[in-house]
């Protein structure tokens, strides 16, 4: 990885700490009920980055699709294209181009392929545990 992005993962990763401690704190005062995964945690750290309210409304999606928004068909090679830029150059690389678009579609199937990514890194380097899901 190239030391650009080594250090927007820390970056993240040091959002993401602080977001989960807010988040925790909340939770144990009452605020709210339940905790979000740690995965919805990075999801809304990602999303403060990725999508600004005034930059992208909040693309619809389709009742009843099975797949995630990144692997739509017309948005996979793109969104394959922004990840590739990610982890070739920088995050701020690939958020440049894609909010270039002023697609929302494209931006937001790009947030979620980038949020999966790096929980994936977060997970491996032992700052996140892996989401279990229940049968």
């Amino acid at each position: 990885m190239a030391e650009n992005l080594e250090q927007e993962l820390s970056k993240l990763e040091q959002e993401y700490i602080e977001k989960r401690s807010e988040v925790e704190k909340r939770r144990e005062v009452g605020e709210i009920e339940k905790l979000p995964s740690e995965k919805e945690t990075l999801k809304e750290v990602v999303e403060e980055q990725v999508v600004q309210p005034s930059t992208a409304p909040t693309p619809q999606t389709t009742p009843g699709a099975d797949l995630p928004s990144y692997q739509r068909p017309e948005l996979q090679q793109q969104v394959q294209e922004l990840i590739d830029l990610t982890f070739d150059k920088s995050i701020k690389d690939a958020l440049i181009k894609v909010k270039a678009t002023h697609n929302p579609a494209l931006i937001d199937a790009f947030h979620d392929a980038l949020v999966d990514n790096l929980y994936d890194q977060l997970v491996e380097r032992g700052k996140i545990k892996e989401l279990k899901l229940s049968s």
